[in-house]
């Protein structure tokens, strides 16, 4: 973990009313930590269901850790969360924008789907198309242009953090 390694992550910097450091901390430790090594080298978009079967925590327990993610004391990682245009449920029928997937985004890469290129946030000409807390929980809507080829992007993505 960048700004938090798991060497300082202390008994004390988790909390909560049923909270016991003896009981609990190793199991939410492990948890964070496991959720942060399935995101962090990849810079892809996870579900909560992808993230349970690649570490075997239960999807409440992750959603938990990537709000602690979030947090100054944890690294204060920026953790990008936006709906999955469509997806498939258990039962084989087409959900259509009803599924959220998370994504690590401490370099804030920017993919460009014309030519592949990778850049960081100050590379992009990046612009909002409206204010994000004016509306609430509605989704920031970023309009992008790739610095290599000049294709222009529309990005639908709500940044949460802290």
């Amino acid at each position: 973990m960048s700004n938090k390694n798991e060497e300082t992550v202390r008994p004390g910097d988790f909390s909560g009313s049923d909270y016991d450091p003896a009981i609990d901390f190793v199991r939410l430790k492990g948890q964070m930590l496991r959720v942060y090594a399935c995101l962090q080298p990849r810079n892809e978009w996870w579900t909560l269901r992808e993230i349970e079967e690649e570490t075997g925590d239960p999807q409440a327990s992750i959603s938990a850790q990537l709000r602690n993610l979030r947090k100054e004391k944890f690294g204060g990682h920026t953790i990008e969360r936006r709906r999955r245009a469509s997806c498939v449920d258990t039962t084989g029928s087409t959900i259509v924008g009803g599924q959220w997937e998370y994504r690590l985004n401490d370099g804030l890469l920017f993919e460009c789907h014309q030519c592949d290129g990778k850049f960081a946030e100050e590379e992009v000409n990046r612009q909002w198309t409206h204010d994000p807390y004016a509306t609430g929980d509605s989704p920031s809507v970023f309009e992008y242009t790739c610095p290599s080829c000049g294709s222009f992007y529309i990005d639908e993505c709500d940044r949460q953090q802290g």
